[in-house]
């Protein structure tokens, strides 16, 4: 018995990591296979469906939703040629959970700390905004595997710097701007760590990272052209202009806070705030920053 409490106790992290892995994905699967589409996602259905591969991609003829790029579309009408069930829509989003998953053990095995991976592991697990974001008929889980690949190279190449690696990470930031615009909070953190690393004299880190963002700038131009006329077009026509395209006031910056840091859902990270306390920031402090890295 003294032998089964020790191994647990020595082993608690990895054991609620696996317990967090688990639940989160019953929760995904029961919720986004057993509840009916909401009102966005037949959106995306229909979308996906009426549109042509080319007005989808090149956001003309008939696809009028230009607030949203159309890579997502362009997926799911994809996937519609197997099944156009409410289940597999569904499925086609739950399933980004398992490499994202792996992504978020990847990245925060680069802290050099076990017991921070598997708190990475179940933050992301058991986050009530992921949770609800992963079933969803959208580009959130898309958008969510496509950014932390982003961020997984890009801390590779802090690592050890590659010109082909650079590359790749430009084409990956207009991927995810072509998938949802979101992405600009990404893009526009990697710009200000850029000038960071030029400041802190880190000059051969930072080339590398405006290489990647040039890269961006010239693969993603045309989706940029895109979404510049069309917030044009909602100033001057006074449309409303709604969703993930930034109107920049200062209620959109609150709301974008309250959704980074999980909506309403305090609930969920003060008793997680004081378990972790309890058993294990005390000791081991270098948990601190990665415990902030992950909730981010």
């Amino acid at each position: 018995m003294k032998k089964i409490w020790a191994f647990l106790t020595s082993n608690r992290w990895l054991l609620i990591a696996i317990l967090s892995f688990f639940i989160g994905l019953a929760i995904r699967f029961y919720y986004g296979l057993s509840t009916d589409l909401w009102g966005d996602e037949a959106l995306s259905y229909f979308i996906s469906q009426r549109n042509s591969y080319n007005d989808l991609f090149f956001s003309t003829g008939d696809y009028l939703f230009l607030d949203h790029p159309p890579l997502y579309y362009v997926f799911l009408k994809i996937m519609l040629i197997l099944n156009n069930a409410d289940w597999w829509l569904r499925l086609t989003s739950l399933v980004w959970f398992f490499p994202s998953i792996y992504l978020v053990y990847k990245i925060s095995s680069l802290f050099q700390n076990r017991n921070s991976t598997y708190l990475a592991i179940s933050l992301f697990s058991l986050h009530p905004l992921l949770i609800n974001s992963a079933f969803q008929v959208r580009s959130y889980a898309m958008i969510i595997f496509l950014m932390l690949l982003t961020i997984y190279l890009v801390a590779l190449n802090l690592k050890k710097p590659k010109l082909f690696r650079s590359f790749l990470i430009g084409i990956l930031l207009a991927v995810c701007f072509f998938t949802n615009y979101a992405s600009v909070w990404l893009i526009a953190g990697l710009f200000f760590f850029m000038i960071y690393l030029f400041l802190s004299k880190r000059k051969l880190l930072a080339q590398n990272l405006l290489y990647s963002l040039c890269v961006f700038m010239v693969t993603g131009f045309f989706q940029i052209h895109v979404l510049v006329n069309h917030f044009l077009a909602s100033k001057t026509q006074h449309l409303s202009f709604t969703h993930s395209v930034p109107f920049f006031n200062v209620s959109w910056i609150v709301y974008q806070l309250k959704m980074l840091f999980g909506n309403d859902y305090w609930e969920f990270y003060i008793p997680l705030f004081l378990l972790i306390n309890i058993f294990n920031l005390r000791k081991n402090k270098s948990l601190l920053t990665p415990l902030f890295f992950v909730c981010l």
